[in-house]
């Protein structure tokens, strides 16, 4: 008895030095892809993103050593603290950010920016140190892998939603939908949006997409038994890009499929995606300059995910930094108590920050809406490097509880459903985010349903 007892003692101090080991060696790999995928969208940007969308301020200025010297260390540091595998909600949000948002705002900052670049700096660092933060105490939490899929019942009520959906948004946008080209994607947007208005047709319309369309597409994905459900699922992306010509509509799907073939045959491993993100941005942007279809796929890819999110950073330095900051009195519930800044009292587009930041770099009839992510929108036009670290704190909360309500909850199927928002989240304020696009949804749905119990 005692033999085996000390038998089953060294057994499991092997198993645990074994996982230990490989969870060093994971983080290596991970940080290695993460700095080779910056020095190659550096050198993408250089060559092809600068000399293609240069026109909308994505100039490229050689970085002096002590700059590359900064960068490279805090790209470095945040691959080493990010998730080694993709086990939660938390890990799919933090990667997209990373990939999407850090790593290419520390890069271009500092090029695409109007200032000094000491200006830059407080926002750099306090983007960095929540990065930093939100990685590590996301590593608290996992979602077992071998908990059950939801129930049939589950997903049929998903396609019963996504029916009523589907009837309201033919009956809604029935008129203007098209499948619309590259030149009429913006004019399209606008039509969209003056149909939607500030009525719940346009809560419908985004969590059809983020919510309904991507469970359905993920469930087919887990079982087979469920392949009845994809064309279900697809009908939604085409739906969604005839309204409003999303081409996020079409890009979901395929990450969507990404993350599931690294959950089956990568071992959910982050260093696979990092990897993969370092070889499709220079195949992008070699590819594009060969096939119009490519230079499609390479423009979604390389300008609309990638730079744009990381410009929106240095822009709304600029303007807010100068104008005066709104102490979140653009979001609405704030705004009742927090009157606008004097600058933006009067400002015809208040509070749409986009729609500012649009008229005040591009002009007054330029109509573009120029769209950021939480670190821009809600931290730095907020309140600089402190509104920062304060809208960092409330997303950390945020993906705290999504982590904690999924206990209970498959591993995959997780990870699956929070591919749609991690990707929506690296373009969307916080509080639009979690009204508006499947935050709240989740949060409410996994804390107030359980497959097991549900079995």
């Amino acid at each position: 008895m005692q033999y085996t007892t000390s038998y089953s003692a060294v057994l499991g101090k092997r198993k645990a030095a074994a996982t230990s080991s490989a969870q060093f060696l994971s983080r290596i790999a991970g940080t290695a892809f993460l700095l080779i995928y910056g020095l190659m969208f550096f050198i993408v940007y250089r060559d092809y993103v600068s000399v293609e969308w240069g026109y909308t301020g994505l100039s490229f200025s050689s970085l002096s050593g002590y700059e590359i010297i900064l960068i490279t260390f805090a790209i470095t540091l945040q691959g080493w603290v990010m998730p080694p595998t993709i086990n939660s909600p938390s890990s799919v949000v933090l990667w997209m950010m990373t990939v999407l948002i850090y790593v290419p705002t520390m890069i271009i900052t500092i090029m695409v920016g109007e200032r000094i670049p000491s200006d830059y700096y407080g926002n750099l660092t306090a983007l960095s140190a929540v990065m930093l933060i939100a990685s590590i105490f996301s590593q608290k939490t996992r979602v077992v892998e071998s908990d059950p899929l939801p129930s049939d019942r589950f997903f049929y009520i998903f396609a019963v939603i996504f029916f009523v959906s589907t009837v309201l948004l033919f009956y809604q946008y029935g008129e203007i939908m098209s499948f619309s080209s590259v030149e009429d994607v913006y004019h399209q947007r606008f039509i969209a949006a003056e149909l939607s208005g500030s009525s719940i047709i346009g809560y419908i319309r985004t969590h059809y997409l983020y919510v309904f369309s991507s469970t359905l597409f993920s469930a087919v994905l887990l079982k087979r038994k469920y392949w009845y459900l994809l064309p279900i699922g697809f009908l939604g992306y085409v739906v969604t890009y005839m309204i409003d010509a999303s081409k996020i509509a079409f890009v979901i799907p395929i990450l969507t499929f990404a993350f599931f073939a690294v959950q089956r045959f990568a071992q959910s491993k982050t260093w696979v995606l990092n990897a993969g993100m370092a070889i499709l941005t220079p195949l992008c942007g070699l590819l594009a300059t060969y096939s119009s279809g490519v230079k499609i796929f390479a423009d979604l890819v390389l300008y609309r995910s990638i730079a744009i999110p990381a410009q929106t950073f240095a822009q709304y330095s600029d303007v807010f930094g100068s104008r005066g900051y709104t102490w979140w009195s653009h979001v609405r519930g704030i705004s009742s108590v927090v009157p606008p800044p004097q600058s933006f009292a009067s400002d015809p587009f208040w509070p749409a920050l986009g729609q500012i930041v649009g008229a005040d770099l591009y002009g007054m009839d330029s109509r573009l809406n120029l769209n950021a992510n939480l670190f821009s929108g809600e931290g730095v036009a907020a309140a600089g490097s402190f509104g920062i670290v304060v809208i960092g704190l409330a997303m950390l909360v945020w993906l705290r509880a999504f982590d904690t309500v999924a206990k209970g909850w498959n591993q995959r199927f997780v990870v699956l459903i929070t591919v749609p928002l991690g990707m929506n989240i690296t373009n969307t304020h916080l509080s639009t985010f979690l009204l508006s696009f499947g935050g709240f949804f989740w949060l409410a749905v996994m804390y107030f349903y359980k497959p097991r119990r549900a079995e």
